[in-house]
């Protein structure tokens, strides 16, 4: 069945995709099979509004939150801790998740693993320690249920009778009202949640489906039933310049950081790609495609894309009344301009290559997704002027507007 929806470079501006500035988004947890290797996370206690921060140098790891920023499962933090001595909120990521070795929690702003320290009290205090086979640092369980209430609990590192070396901790907040992190020999205290950070996927309705752009500075896993395409320079049968968009990245795989992506999904909205501390591996076939990929994400401090120096034309996503996609011009003549929203890519067409009318969506190499029920041709069977002249099959018209299949087609020469 031919599943290849086709798009035209127009060669105009329109009103274009774009979304507001994104601060540093999280949700809560809700299972444990959600935690990966290299995932970044916060560490928060939702009833107190509390984040983790491990200020070093200081007894404090608990930054209290603005009533705004927990909501319901989502977390919004604004600023970050940049060092180990800024009392801000700190971020961590997992460590040997379910490979054999016991889970670890590494300290993104210190560079150092969450260990218990040595006491002899009721409870142990959160200490840093930067040797990776400690026993200390290991948790001995880590599990997260339905409500997102998490239970993480390390081995003791103390020597008195009472409270032995290797005896379970809890992480808490203590019921007495303090509010700060701890870990202690009872679980009764109040329990904390792990936030996973993201960033937002908005794609939006088109006849097929839903499309947007997308680009991200950090790595991160393509969330499931989302595509990610690369646009890479083809021919058509006749030898004229195509661009073609491939598959490269399918749900739940590792995106590496600053990958431009025309993104599909079946279902318009906003869906959340988890962010890794970590750079996958990439495979070579996928760093082929990579290297050509036509779609880019760098932009200037001031959002402006591309460079001087770039001998291109520049373009970006939009959707027409039709729900139809396009790239268009986001400036007179192709020239460069400015996108406001950080995670939206657009396309850079080099001017040594003319004459590219056509995108190519192929939908049919994507394994798993449903076929339309009425799939648009590969070339279409009917073609009108707009005075209901029949014009045949071709894909050469002269400029002009057309009725193809029961839509009005705008072709630029």
């Amino acid at each position: 069945m031919n599943t290849r929806l086709i798009a035209v470079l127009l060669c105009c501006a329109m009103a274009c995709l774009n979304a507001a500035r994104a601060q540093h988004h999280y949700f809560m947890a809700t299972s444990a099979s959600e935690v990966k290797d290299s995932v970044v996370f916060v560490i928060a206690e939702k009833t107190n509004k509390l984040v983790m921060s491990m200020q070093s140098g200081s007894t404090r790891n608990a930054c209290v939150m603005k009533e705004e920023d927990f909501y319901g499962d989502l977390l919004t933090i604004s600023q970050l801790a940049q060092t180990g001595s800024d009392d801000l909120p700190h971020e961590f990521k997992f460590v040997d998740p379910y490979d054999g070795d016991e889970m670890k929690i590494y300290d993104l702003v210190n560079k150092k693993y969450l260990a218990s320290s040595s006491t002899s009290s009721n409870f142990n205090g959160i200490d840093l320690e930067e040797a990776t086979n400690a026993d200390c640092t290991e948790l001995k369980t880590f599990s997260i249920a339905s409500n997102g209430n998490a239970t993480i609990e390390f081995r003791a590192k103390g020597n008195s009778t009472t409270y032995k070396n290797g005896s379970t901790l809890y992480m808490r907040i203590p019921n007495s009202g303090s509010k700060y992190f701890n870990l202690f020999y009872s679980n009764s205290h109040t329990p904390v949640q792990v936030y996973l950070k993201y960033l937002p996927i908005t794609t939006h309705r088109i006849n097929y489906g839903s499309l947007c752009t997308f680009y991200s500075p950090t790595p991160y896993i393509m969330p499931t039933g989302l595509v990610g395409y690369v646009c890479t320079l083809t021919t058509t049968d006749t030898g004229e310049p195509a661009a073609t968009f491939v598959p490269a990245y399918e749900g739940g795989a590792h995106v590496p950081a600053n990958t431009a992506l025309l993104v599909w999904s079946a279902q318009a909205g906003t869906h959340k790609a988890v962010l890794l501390a970590d750079e996958p591996t990439t495979t070579t076939t996928t760093a082929d495609l990579l290297s050509s990929n036509l779609l880019c994400g760098q932009r200037d401090a001031n959002g402006v894309v591309g460079s001087a120096d770039d001998n291109s034309t520049f373009y970006q996503l939009a959707i027409t009344q039709d729900d139809e996609p396009a790239f268009v011009w986001g400036a007179a003549d192709g020239g460069r301009f400015a996108l406001s929203n950080p995670q939206s890519a657009y396309l850079a067409i080099p001017n040594s290559v003319a004459n590219i009318r056509e995108l190519t969506f192929d939908f049919s190499a994507i394994t798993g997704i449903a076929q339309p029920a009425a799939p648009a041709p590969t070339r279409p069977s009917a073609i009108y002027t707009l005075g209901g002249q029949r014009v045949g099959a071709s894909t050469r018209l002269p400029a002009g507007v057309y009725v193809v299949n029961g839509r009005k087609v705008a072709v630029k020469r």
